[in-house]
């Protein structure tokens, strides 16, 4: 029942009592006007809620929206990078059962565990058996180009901080080392065993290598340096 038909029934129902010379106005008009006050304040608390609402779901889908375009655009700060892929890697896992895409002309496929890695693959890339405390990894990908050359890409990122550690580990397609990488002042030369690291001399590091002629790795983070050093070390 609308507030109009409400208030004249409440009227109709009072209005032989009010004329009544001979009765108690005061209390009827009191429960009249209690009922008045019940009509406004439910109406109005409808409409407030209704008012509630009606902007609630416009400013969650604005939110969302710029979380994604923030994500892109700042995709260069580690926690926001790491915010990206998680939303990526959600998206896709959603849309797409295989999580896996087709990107700039290559094939990306994503998964939630080195396990799972090595089982697509059929055999164990190269491992990384130390990495600093507190590191989680929170990102899996390959890609394939029409080549069909093989990409791997991690990303760890250490827990309630900005810290992060990303790896790539390309197909070596030069024999001198070092696929399209030019040595400048920026960097130092880093003999660890058997192999020649190429190093920032700032951080966040950067750290460029052939492995055994077979593989490149980039490895961009900002580690203390020793740390680096000691990842690079344990790859195997």
């Amino acid at each position: 029942m609308n507030t109009k038909k409400k208030i004249r029934k409440i009227f109709e129902k009072n209005i032989g009592v009010i004329i009544d010379d001979h009765s108690d106005n005061e209390e009827n008009l009191r429960r009249i006007s209690d009922n008045f006050e019940k009509i406004v304040f439910d109406k109005d608390q409808k409409s407030e809620t209704v008012r509630k609402w009606k902007y609630c779901f416009p400013i969650v889908a604005v939110i969302v929206v710029c979380v994604l375009i923030g994500s892109f655009i700042l995709a260069d700060i580690p926690v926001v990078r790491a915010l990206k892929s998680n939303i990526e890697n959600y998206l896709q896992s959603v849309f797409n059962d295989n999580s896996s895409y087709s990107e700039d002309g290559q094939l990306v496929k994503n998964f939630d565990s080195l396990e799972k890695l090595y089982q697509n693959l059929g055999y164990t890339p190269l491992e990384f058996t130390w990495i600093p405390a507190g590191f989680e990894l929170v990102s899996i990908q390959t890609t394939n180009d029409t080549n069909n050359n093989l990409g791997i890409f991690y990303e760890y990122i250490k827990s309630n901080t900005n810290q992060f550690i990303s790896i790539s580990i390309m197909p070596l397609s030069e024999v001198d080392g070092i696929s399209g990488f030019s040595y400048t002042d920026g960097y130092e030369k880093i003999k660890l065993g058997d192999m020649q690291v190429f190093l920032s001399k700032e951080s966040p590091y950067n750290a460029i290598l052939g492995y055994h002629g077979v593989y490149e790795i980039g490895i961009n983070t900002d580690v203390e340096k020793q740390e680096l050093l000691r990842l690079i070390e344990g790859i195997k």
